[in-house]
C-alpha cells in the first residue's frame, strides 16, 4: 500500500478525532464570571439579545411554557419560586395561573424584568443563614431551568445550591437540565423533593 495513501488516511482520522473532540466538549461555565462579574457583561447581553423576544433564538421551548405549567399543576402549589429567572420570560407566562416569584444573581437580568413581576436578588450558592431560617419550606414548589449547568465544574457549589433549594422548597424542586447535568446532580446531592425533567442539549 503506498505510503502517501496511508498518510492521507491517518491525516483524515486525526482531523475527525479533533473535530469530534471539539463538538463534544462542554463549554466551561462559571456562574459568577458569566452572570455577576464585569467580564461577563457582554455574555449576559448576548444571551438576552439572542434568547429574548424578537431574538435570533427566542427561548420558547425546551421546555415549552405549557410543559412547565403541566409539571407544576399536579403539585397544586400555593407559591412558586423560579431560581435563575433571568429577565422574567417564564414568570411572565406563569403569573396568571400561579402565585410566582423569581430570583436571580444578576442585576443586569433583574433590571430587564417587566414591571409588576415579583423578583429579588439571590445567590443560591451563598444564601445567608438568616434568610434560610426565615424562608425554610417557604415556597411550595421551586423551579429552575439551565442553572445547575453553571456548577458542573464545582461539585462544592452544586452541592450547596442543591442543599439550599431543598431547604427553601416545601413540596418539590423541579429541574429542567441536560440529562448529563441531571445525572451529575443526583450523584452530588440527592433529595426526595427533587424532580428531574431532562431537556435536549441544543445550541441556544
Amino acid at each position: 500500500m503506498p505510503n502517501n495513501f496511508i498518510s492521507n488516511v491517518t491525516a483524515k482520522i486525526s482531523r475527525l478525532l479533533r473535530s469530534n473532540k471539539v463538538l463534544s466538549k462542554t463549554p466551561t461555565r462559571d456562574y459568577l464570571r458569566d452572570w455577576v462579574n464585569e467580564e461577563g457583561k457582554e455574555y449576559r447581553i448576548n444571551v438576552y439579545q439572542r434568547q429574548g423576544k424578537g431574538g435570533q433564538k427566542p427561548l420558547i421551548s425546551n421546555p415549552t411554557f405549557q410543559e412547565v405549567k403541566q409539571a407544576l399543576r399536579p403539585h397544586s402549589p400555593n407559591s412558586v419560586l423560579e431560581v435563575g429567572c433571568g429577565w422574567g420570560r417564564l414568570l411572565d407566562e406563569l403569573k396568571d395561573e400561579f402565585n410566582v416569584e423569581g430570583c436571580d444573581i444578576s442585576d443586569d437580568m433583574l433590571g430587564l424584568c417587566p414591571p409588576g413581576l415579583k423578583v429579588f436578588k439571590l445567590d443560591i450558592v451563598k444564601v445567608d443563614e438568616n434568610f434560610l431560617q426565615k424562608n425554610m419550606n417557604h415556597w411550595d414548589v421551586i423551579l429552575t431551568r439551565g442553572v445547575m449547568l453553571y456548577f458542573m465544574n464545582s461539585p462544592q457549589q452544586m452541592a450547596k445550591a442543591l442543599e439550599n433549594l431543598s431547604r427553601l422548597a416545601n413540596k418539590k424542586v423541579l429541574f429542567w437540565e441536560w440529562l448529563e447535568v441531571c445525572e451529575h446532580m443526583k450523584k452530588v446531592f440527592s433529595h426526595s423533593k427533587f424532580e428531574f425533567h431532562p431537556i435536549e442539549k441544543r445550541d441556544e
